[in-house]
C-alpha cells in the first residue's frame, strides 16, 4: 500500500531514493520549492521511521546521498547542504550554505560530497568522520544547473545552461578545471 504524506500542503515527490540499511529515504516538494519534507521508511514493513518537515524550503530533484554507514546528505532550494542521522531519528548532524538552491541529487565519492547549485556552480565539500561539512573547492560550468553530476575515471560529467544553450561539462577532479 503506498504512503501517502501528510502535511499543511500538497507535496510532489520529485527526488531519486536512497538506501541506507533497511531504510529508504525519500524528499517532497509543495511545487514551488517553499516547503518539504524529508522521510525515511522502513522497507520491510513500510512504517515510517521519520519524517522532517521544512518550511523554508523545499527539496525540488534533490535526492539524497549515503554518508558512512547510517548519514545521509541532501540539499534545499535555500541552498542548505545537511548531513542527518539517518538510521535513528534523521536528527541535524551538520550543514553548510553553499549559496544558491540545490535542486539535484547530491553524489558521495569517499568522504567527499558534489553538490550542483541551480547557479551553475559545483561543490566539492568534504565530510569529516563527525559528519561536520568544509567546503573544499568550487568551480563554475555554466549559468544554470539542475543536472545530477556522475564521475567516471577521475572526471565529473554534468550538464547545465549557458546563454540558453546546452552544456555538457567535463570537470577533472585533480585539479577542478572544467
Amino acid at each position: 500500500e503506498p504512503i501517502v504524506m501528510k502535511g499543511k500542503q500538497t507535496q510532489q515527490s520529485l527526488s531519486s531514493l536512497t538506501v541506507v540499511g533497511d531504510y529508504v529515504c525519500f524528499a517532497t516538494d509543495n511545487g514551488s520549492s517553499t516547503s518539504g519534507v524529508l522521510t525515511c521508511v522502513n522497507l520491510q514493513n513500510g512504517a515510517v521511521l521519520w519524517s522532517k518537515p521544512s518550511d523554508d524550503a523545499g527539496y525540488y530533484w534533490a535526492g539524497a546521498a549515503k554518508v558512512g554507514a547510517t548519514r545521509i546528505a541532501v540539499g534545499d532550494c535555500a541552498g542548505k547542504l545537511t548531513v542527518r542521522d539517518a538510521a535513528n531519528d534523521g536528527a541535524e548532524v551538520s550543514s553548510l550554505s553553499l549559496g544558491s538552491a540545490i535542486k539535484t541529487t547530491v553524489v558521495a565519492d569517499g568522504d567527499d560530497l558534489f553538490a550542483v547549485t541551480v547557479d551553475g556552480t559545483l561543490h566539492k565539500v568534504h565530510v569529516a568522520s563527525d559528519g561536520s561539512l568544509s567546503e573544499v573547492r568550487s568551480v563554475k560550468f555554466s549559468d544554470y544547473s539542475t543536472c545530477t553530476p556522475t564521475i567516471s575515471n577521475g572526471k565529473l560529467y554534468v550538464g547545465g545552461s549557458q546563454s540558453g544553450k546546452g552544456v555538457l561539462a567535463i570537470v577533472d577532479l585533480k585539479d577542478f578545471s572544467v
